[in-house]
């Protein structure tokens, strides 16, 4: 509830207990599902905190914990796990590392064959494959997440397949398609009410009309968007707007444009 609540600092530290307490009592599982409840944001202090609840899941997974004699849990947490360990590895710059836990995670939710850790394999994958000329695989892996959030129910999976097809569209110029998944996550947002769908539905709103030449409704929509994260703490946030005003300041040529709350708070 405090993740979705955009309360990141006090999910984690909820999180810490929970697997504190699953090291306590060699209850490797609880200790796994703590260990991904929060994800997707780019607050070094939370990701440097999801590492190390990473690593310390998958040792009590491994059946290495204190009290723990044999291996336990299965492909699917664990691949979930890996999964995570990747994202939050990327977010805190240690590619090469991110890299491998990614294949790894893959390579186990692939054998458990379940739909929830491959949609985690696929959330790890993707920002590693994000790079010119790959638009077109990042909307096809954005389809399958589609297809298996439909099966599991997870709201955030869903956004994270428009998000993925959305930038994919934008790169390659389909302004119609990018409209379509923006839409598409107008219809979640209203559905779910959650921050941060919210937030990543007004930066892709006001990124079209940026591209639209609605530079002030642009500007508004980026303002909002930033309102919505304002008590989330993540440094991201602020990075984002900051980019969006710099870029439109750039191509209006007009620096004076650029956010006045951006750009002092990083």
């Amino acid at each position: 509830m405090r993740y979705l609540a955009g309360a990141l600092e006090d999910a984690t530290a909820t999180c810490l207990r929970v697997v504190e307490e699953a090291e306590r009592t060699s209850r490797a599982e609880l200790a796994g599902r703590a260990a991904v409840i929060v994800h997707g944001v780019g607050h070094p202090a939370v990701n440097q905190t999801l590492a190390e609840l990473c690593r310390r899941a998958l040792t009590l997974l491994d059946g290495t914990g204190p009290g723990t004699a044999v291996r336990i849990g299965t492909d699917r947490l664990r691949a979930r796990v890996e999964a995570q360990l990747s994202c939050v590895l990327l977010e805190l710059e240690q590619l090469d590392e991110a890299e491998r836990w990614s294949g790894i995670a893959y390579r186990h939710a692939v054998a458990a064959g379940d739909a929830e850790a491959e949609l985690d394999a696929l959330r790890a994958r993707v920002p590693l494959e994000s790079r010119p000329g790959n638009d077109a695989l990042l909307a096809e892996l954005g389809g399958r997440a589609l297809e298996l959030a439909e099966q599991t129910h997870r709201p955030l999976a869903r956004l994270w397949a428009h998000v993925w097809r959305s930038d994919a569209a934008i790169h390659r110029a389909d302004l119609a398609a990018a409209r379509r998944e923006v839409t598409a996550l107008e219809v979640l947002a209203d559905r779910t009410g959650l921050p941060l769908v919210r937030w990543h539905l007004l930066r892709r709103r006001a990124t079209l009309a940026a591209l639209a030449g609605e530079f002030d409704r642009s500007r508004r929509l980026a303002e909002q968007a930033a309102d919505v994260a304002r008590d989330w703490g993540d440094p991201s946030v602020y990075a984002s707007e900051l980019g969006q005003a710099i870029h439109l300041a750039a191509l209006r040529g007009d620096p004076g444009t650029t956010s006045p709350r951006a750009g002092p708070t990083c």
